[in-house]
């Protein structure tokens, strides 16, 4: 994948291309374009290399705002890519590339569809009562758990190929899970965005000193808007009596999901006037 941060691409691939490709995700969206395209002088696919040296150190959001910010574009320009390149891939892809680029793609997707889903279903059958299938919790818990730990163990299998030299031999990256699964809803969000065909806008993610500031409606407005829907659904569960524990468990940890942002945002704040307060006492 061609990553924008940190890169030497020969000018006269981009030029061969018709320069970088106009998106909110360029660097994706013309590492495709480079990989759909051959050499024109000679004829061979243009190919590209990863090296795990250490040329530039670069920053990341700190705050979570530009953290939600960086995760609606990153998505938003994957949703776009797949609307506008993907459908290319099958004629001018190896098996190889079509098959990564394919998985690398689906990500956003697969998770924005899983949150609107599971916001759906809760709310139709805790708060209103429609079901479809009924399943044991036994066995709803055995299949979901062992996809659950299906999905973990690739992942943490998948680490071992980790050769960034910066990062701990034989970290799990559970960080990065977490984080992916704390911005699901701004996955959800993007793609109702791209659905609507809602505009959207290039940011660069601010670093260090220039991080914006964290507010509760501001910055947490599309978790607080799930918080409602799936803490309402559970509410309306207890009320009405339309519970399953499957479903009660799913609510639950959607709940938990959308709200830990905002705990986490609030200890942060809590603990930062802790240290910023000056000392009582004295002589």
């Amino acid at each position: 994948m061609f990553v924008g941060t940190n890169n030497a691409v020969r000018i006269s691939a981009i030029k061969a291309i018709g320069g970088l490709y106009d998106s909110i995700t360029e660097d994706m969206a013309t590492g495709f374009e480079l990989h759909r395209h051959r050499n024109p002088v000679t004829g061979r696919a243009w190919g590209s290399v990863y090296t795990p040296d250490v040329l530039a150190v670069g920053e990341g959001p700190n705050a979570w705002t530009d953290f939600f910010t960086q995760q609606l574009r990153w998505s938003r320009g994957t949703y776009e890519t797949i609307v506008k390149q993907l459908w290319k891939a099958p004629f001018s892809l190896p098996p190889g590339r079509l098959f990564n680029y394919s998985l690398l793609m689906i990500f956003y997707p697969m998770s924005a569809l899983n949150w609107i889903l599971a916001a759906l279903s809760c709310a139709l059958f805790l708060g209103f009562g429609a079901s479809g299938v009924e399943i044991d919790p036994a066995i709803w818990m055995m299949l979901y758990g062992n996809v659950s730990a299906l999905q973990i163990g690739l992942y943490v299998w998948n680490r071992r190929h980790n050769v960034s030299p910066h990062e701990p031999e034989g970290s799990g990256g559970v960080a990065g899970m977490v984080m992916s699964a704390l911005a699901a809803p701004i996955y959800a969000r993007s793609l109702l965005d791209t659905v609507l065909r809602r505009k959207s806008r290039f940011v660069v993610t601010p670093k260090g000193d220039s991080a914006s500031p964290d507010t509760l409606f501001g910055t947490f407005q599309i978790h607080l808007f799930f918080l409602v829907i799936f803490g309402g659904s559970l509410a309306s569960s207890f009320y009405f009596g339309h519970s399953h524990p499957a479903m009660t468990v799913w609510a639950s940890l959607a709940l938990a999901v959308a709200a830990a942002p905002i705990i986490a945002w609030r200890w942060t704040v809590r603990r930062e006037k802790r240290n910023t307060q000056p000392a009582l006492g004295g002589r």
